[in-house]
């Protein structure tokens, strides 16, 4: 990734407790009046509680682009915000492009290797927030599945590779393969902004994509079905 420009991170999220979409929505939700409140309040509400400093940085300054003197469907934006988007349904069940890329004891990952299982393939990188809330519900997914015939393949998204990796990967205590990906890999995934999150059938093919923080329980029942349907096929 060395001389490529930083990846931006996917706000679109899910909960409450995973950034200032929930806090908007909560707000709201919480006081009704907030609704006709000055812009400036608002922003200073959503962006009080230790967030980082570009998360405000980014959120105040989508909401300025979108809204003028005083917030106007305020929960429409929020409901934007807060869930996900996916890729076109075009997309889906589609072969998932091939690739071959070092871990890092410089073993080859190959996305081929893994057909004739469910393949979770997820692009992050250590400098994003939503990656971080994600990563140990992903560990606790390879711990509970991988005897049913799941495996988490991880895609580092970072420019400075194993550097900032390595010592993230083993502070986390990762149990699934990580890779660094590059930029001609994120193209062929379309990914523009972090996380996103894709789920690979046995068959090799594309059942689902997220960009943005998943819903850890959908995701969850999305992985179970692809599993039972990979054994209720197989006794056929």
């Amino acid at each position: 990734m060395t001389g490529s420009s930083k990846i931006p991170v996917s706000y679109p999220s899910f909960g409450s407790d995973t950034g200032n979409a929930g806090r908007l929505l909560f707000v709201v939700e919480a006081r009704p009046e907030a609704a006709d409140a000055p812009l400036g309040q608002l922003l200073d509400w959503i962006t009080s509680n230790g967030t980082r400093r570009e998360e405000q940085s980014h959120s105040a300054g989508m909401l300025r682009r979108m809204f003028s003197e005083n917030v106007v469907g305020i929960v429409l934006v929020a409901a934007f915000l807060v869930w996900p988007t996916r890729v076109p349904a075009a997309n889906l069940r589609k072969t998932a492009p091939n690739f071959t890329l070092n871990d890092s004891k410089g073993a080859s990952v190959r996305l081929s290797d893994y057909k004739g299982r469910v393949v979770l393939l997820d692009f992050w990188a250590t400098w994003c927030p939503w990656c971080e809330i994600e990563i140990p519900w992903y560990i606790e997914f390879q711990n509970k599945y991988k005897g049913k015939g799941l495996s988490v393949i991880g895609v580092s998204m970072d420019e400075d590779g194993w550097e900032s990796v390595k010592p993230f990967r083993e502070e986390k205590k990762m149990n699934y393969a990580v890779v660094v990906g590059n930029e001609d890999l994120a193209k062929l995934y379309a990914v523009d902004a972090l996380p996103v999150t894709l789920l690979i059938d046995r068959d090799g093919k594309i059942a689902d994509s997220h960009a943005g923080v998943v819903d850890k329980d959908a995701f969850e029942n999305e992985i179970r079905v692809l599993l039972e349907d990979s054994v209720k096929n197989a006794t056929k």
